[in-house]
């Protein structure tokens, strides 16, 4: 027959594996919400570049400067692209969807593109604040670093 001790030694060690396992299992949901941010990111910068390609060509096609007609990255979501350079105050998109500035990862060392992400944060009649946040995906370690973000009101 087990004796009290015991009982209360083979509980605590359950205990303490479920603690592990509950651990684990909040790694790995914070593993799986970081592949979630990946996956959106890659998908919003396809979407754009799709979305400002077809606006080019439909601005062409109509050879009209005041076409209301195109697409406005950022205006009503989030628009995604390759950083052409950045400073303190301001973070310049590639509109040509090509790499060009770089970085390499803080943790790995791993060499990687610089995106950003550029949406309207306020619309109204005085002016527009847009914001724009510089990051990297270190796709080595499956995660998403901010470098920077910067704000604008037009």
């Amino acid at each position: 027959m087990k004796t009290l001790i015991q009982i209360l030694e083979n509980s605590n060690s359950k205990l303490k594996n479920l603690e592990q396992n509950i651990r684990r299992l909040e790694r790995l949901k914070e593993y799986s919400e970081e592949l979630t941010r990946i996956k959106e990111t890659i998908e919003g910068f396809k979407k754009t570049e799709y979305k400002v390609r077809e606006s080019l060509k439909s601005r062409n096609l109509k050879k009209k400067q005041n076409d209301y007609d195109y697409y406005d990255p950022g205006k009503y979501d989030v628009a995604y692209f390759y950083v052409k350079s950045m400073n303190d105050e301001e973070i310049i998109p590639n509109l040509n969807f090509k790499p060009s500035l770089m970085t390499k990862c803080a943790k790995c060392k791993s060499e990687t593109p610089v995106l950003m992400s550029y949406t309207q944060a306020d619309d109204s009649p005085e002016g527009d604040s847009w914001q724009a946040v510089a990051f990297y995906i270190c796709c080595r370690l499956k995660e998403i670093k901010t470098i920077t973000s910067s704000n604008r009101f037009l």
